[in-house]
């Protein structure tokens, strides 16, 4: 049975703040350090000649992601909504040459972003599933097609329906350094799922500080989602997995997420 609390579709995203930010930091960034060195061969391998080794990094959280194109030689810039996870990006990127990255605190549906500067463009670990519904991803859009440059790539991941039907569950973490317990579902009938999680992370001095962190998803169809890039100009458009992006797929199985592969 779903509850009233979670019935409503104003429910908004919060929370990527404090322990919440340090946790995701120390527990979470696995798949953004995996998925960086398979993106960047990508795009190396089917970058435009005179293209700029430069990549935008939508909802960078603690940059990870950005910290590897950056120490591969590109300029970047990251952009998040969350000025913890900001300072997170700020310390995993204080090895490498400050002058060569820009991190941005802003909605990267209203961003302003330098027009026609980068080569690439990513968010990844179903960032952009956050955004409210299709008006705020054709924003998004729109922002990532001016930004690039003729040639460039979009490459983002969301989830897909097995995907979503996976957040349908109580779970409940507990290790000696944090705790965490969520809440999650699904509801079809308006394509987003509510996810509620209560913790507490150790700090230095021993004592536990609590968090709450909610979180709402927009369940895009890859329909609309490629309807849309194609709408606003990026005329090559496959779904790929994460091994192997060159690759076009139209069956992901049970696979929990589809990547998108654009090319402006």
């Amino acid at each position: 049975m779903v509850t009233d609390e979670f019935r409503g579709s104003d429910m908004l995203t919060s929370g990527y703040d404090g322990p919440a930010a340090r946790l995701y930091d120390m527990v979470y960034s696995g798949r953004s350090r995996d998925w960086a060195p398979r993106i960047m061969a990508f795009h190396e391998a089917n970058r435009a000649r005179d293209a700029p080794r430069t990549v935008i990094d939508l909802c960078c959280g603690n940059g990870h992601l950005l910290r590897h194109f950056v120490a591969g030689g590109y300029t970047g810039v990251g952009v998040d909504l969350s000025a913890d996870m900001l300072e997170m990006a700020r310390k995993n990127l204080k090895d490498v040459d400050c002058e060569r990255y820009d991190l941005i605190e802003a909605d990267v549906s209203r961003v302003a972003l330098p027009t026609g500067a980068a080569g690439l463009v990513v968010s990844t670990v179903d960032a952009l599933n956050h955004l409210a519904g299709p008006e705020e991803f054709r924003d998004c859009v729109r922002t990532v097609a001016a930004a690039l440059v003729t040639g460039g790539h979009f490459v983002f991941d969301l989830l897909t329906p097995v995907g979503f039907a996976d957040g349908n569950q109580v779970g409940a973490t507990v290790l000696e350094d944090h705790v965490v317990v969520s809440r999650g579902v699904f509801l079809p009938e308006q394509s987003r799922s509510h996810s509620r999680a209560t913790g507490f992370l150790r700090r230095k001095d021993g004592l536990y500080e609590r968090f709450d962190l909610n979180a709402t998803r927009y369940a895009f169809t890859p329909e609309e989602v490629e309807g849309i890039l194609r709408e606003e100009g990026f005329s090559n458009v496959h779904r790929a997995r994460i091994e192997d992006l060159e690759t076009p797929l139209s069956d992901f199985g049970q696979d929990e997420r589809a990547f998108f592969v654009a090319r402006h």
